[in-house]
């Protein structure tokens, strides 16, 4: 596992800020923690693209990561997606390395 980052997350019509949500990475999956809502694991054999995605020049820049197919991630908060959007104000290549090694 590499060290856990805190990031802001975008999932299909939900949208977390930094330092609401973090991510945790290990060889076969990734594990996106939402403060007090739930934990969402992505298994990296349905990962099929990671790539860079900006919003905003500085506060709106991030990583679009697209699945291979559209997941339900919650009842609650989440309609099927196959996209979800990483913010991150930390070194963003460190980030698309951690995710895409192994």
């Amino acid at each position: 596992m590499t060290l856990p980052m805190r990031i802001g997350v975008r999932i299909a019509n939900f949208n977390v800020t930094w330092p609401l949500a973090g991510v945790k990475v290990y060889s076969d999956r990734i594990i996106i923690s939402i403060f007090m809502v739930k934990k969402i694991e992505l298994l990296k054999s349905n990962i099929v693209s990671i790539q860079s995605y900006k919003l905003l020049p500085v506060i709106g820049e991030g990583l679009l990561i697209k699945t291979r197919s559209k997941v339900k991630y919650g009842k609650l908060f989440f309609t099927p997606t196959d996209e979800i959007i990483i913010w991150t104000l930390k070194n963003k290549n460190k980030l698309i390395s951690n995710l895409t090694k192994h």
